[in-house]
């Protein structure tokens, strides 16, 4: 049986709505989308649902006029730092799950476009640096506030930059915690393109679109070797 021209899968803060050849993954706690730990929690189950789906690829955004916007430690649910070397168990745990959770969808090995709608931040910028693809508009804007509540990212996203920006960039990213702004964003090369807020989703859909002609495992291997290489 073909499945339905949209399905939707709702969660708490989460939308999941796949169609013909794309999943597109709606972040949805207005105003800012920010994700709490048991959201994190439930991506698991999302990253197994498009598993089974047979899409050609995933699309990620964020309802209303922001990706996911994370700043504050009682939004992170996670405890400070006293030390430099002294991590709290609620911090490990909170870590753990957020790993976990971006591992689920790096690991379908599935062709991830970020569409960036506005500001992104800490979690926020984690998942948009786990896709492969990051399309913005004027209006978005990054940063990594963790500095300032004596915490680090918990997502891995210190490597993500690392791995994406340079050394360079991303120390500056990362404990400057300023803003970088969408023009100074696709020169670093956080974001690949700038469309207009009309055309972004349409824009991020087209990239999957433009895959679903090819064969997919071909694409999943290719996926697959780069991610293999970046963990040597």
């Amino acid at each position: 049986m073909s499945r339905p021209r949209e399905e939707v899968h709702r969660f708490r803060h989460v939308r999941l709505t796949l169609r013909e050849h794309a999943a597109v993954l709606t972040l949805e706690r207005p105003p800012y989308n920010i994700l709490t730990t048991d959201d994190f929690g439930d991506l698991p189950r999302v990253a197994e649902l498009i598993g089974r789906s047979g899409v050609a690829g995933i699309v990620v955004t964020g309802a209303g006029h922001a990706f996911s916007a994370c700043t504050a430690p009682a939004e992170l649910d996670a405890e400070p730092f006293s030390e430099f070397d002294t991590v709290s168990r609620r911090s490990v745990q909170v870590a753990r799950r957020h790993q976990r959770a971006l591992a689920a969808l790096r690991d379908l090995h599935l062709p991830m476009v970020a569409a960036l709608n506005g500001a992104c931040t800490s979690a926020g910028l984690e998942i948009a640096l786990v896709c492969h693809v990051r399309i913005g508009t004027r209006r978005t804007r990054f940063t990594f506030p963790e500095t300032a509540y004596g915490l680090i990212p918990a997502g891995g996203g210190i490597q993500l930059a690392l791995r994406h920006l340079g050394s360079a960039r991303a120390y500056e990213l990362l404990l400057s915690g300023g803003l970088v702004l969408a023009e100074q964003a696709l020169e670093w090369g956080l974001l690949n393109r700038l469309v207009s807020e009309a055309n972004l989703l349409p824009e991020a859909l087209r990239w999957v679109h433009a895959l679903a002609g090819r064969p997919p495992g071909a694409v999943q291997t290719f996926l697959a070797t780069i991610e293999q290489g970046h963990a040597q």
